[in-house]
């Protein structure tokens, strides 16, 4: 049986980014509050609400960067644990 975890890191893995951020968001082990709180704006910028977070001045790059910079750390440390 798949975790919940497990699922989020192959969809990472596959490329699918948002499918991933949908999973990762909800994380509360191995993630900080504030890597929490980037993860959840970078899934709603992905959701469609991408326009909202530009006209209140946020830079949606920047965001989804930091978002996936955090799955990827994630990711690797996730590998180690498995081997």
């Amino acid at each position: 049986m798949e975790t919940k975890t497990s699922i989020a890191v192959r969809k990472y893995k596959e490329g699918n980014f948002s499918g991933s951020l949908a999973l990762f968001k909800s994380f509360n082990i191995g993630i900080s509050k504030q890597e929490k709180i980037v993860l959840e704006i970078a899934h709603e910028i992905e959701s469609g609400k991408r326009s909202f977070y530009l006209q209140i001045g946020v830079n949606v790059s920047e965001i989804t960067d930091k978002a996936n910079r955090i799955i990827k750390k994630y990711v690797e440390s996730y590998d180690l644990k498995k081997d």
